[in-house]
């Protein structure tokens, strides 16, 4: 039967912590009553999804508090981009690396940065670099005359300048 249930998404407001608390309690009493019932049949007829459901149960077995409250609170009131910031101290090592001689692109710098256990990949280094100036568009000649343009940290172009 519940196979070839369609099911709507239906677009909800957002729940308050109360009205989450009451939702799991409405799901738990309907399985005391039905014991037989899927769980996700048991949800979807009292209006939660069964993750959401699973989610909200999960705090509630970790948190007792809660249920002296009647509420369950919301996970995180932080936006989700504000968490892949990345710190200041990070972005001075990226910098710092950068302007090491043995460090010929960014991919060398991300690989030594990993090594020295701090996650990051090579296209926040790019955009790091490319904040502090130190990488871009690099415009010059090859050995035989055309004129091409690659990206790279600019101190690399700087040295094959002043060496030619």
């Amino acid at each position: 039967m519940s196979q070839n249930r369609r099911r709507i998404k239906r677009s909800q407001p957002k729940t308050t912590d109360e009205g989450r608390y009451q939702l799991v309690a409405k799901v738990d009493q309907y399985r005391e009553v039905y014991p037989d019932t899927p769980l996700d049949d048991t949800c979807h007829s009292c209006g939660v999804s069964p993750s959401n459901y699973r989610r909200w149960k999960a705090m509630l077995d970790d948190h007792p508090e809660y249920h002296e409250q009647g509420i369950i609170p919301a996970q995180s009131q932080r936006p989700k981009h504000l968490a892949r910031q990345t710190s200041d101290t990070t972005k001075q090592r990226v910098v710092e690396e950068a302007s090491k001689t043995h460090h010929t692109s960014a991919s060398s710098i991300t690989a030594q940065l990993k090594s020295d256990g701090i996650p990051i990949g090579k296209g926040k280094v790019i955009e790091i670099l490319e904040e502090a100036g130190l990488y871009g568009t690099i415009y010059k000649t090859n050995a035989t005359g055309e004129y091409k343009q690659r990206r790279g940290l600019f101190r690399l172009c700087e040295k094959r300048q002043q060496g030619a």
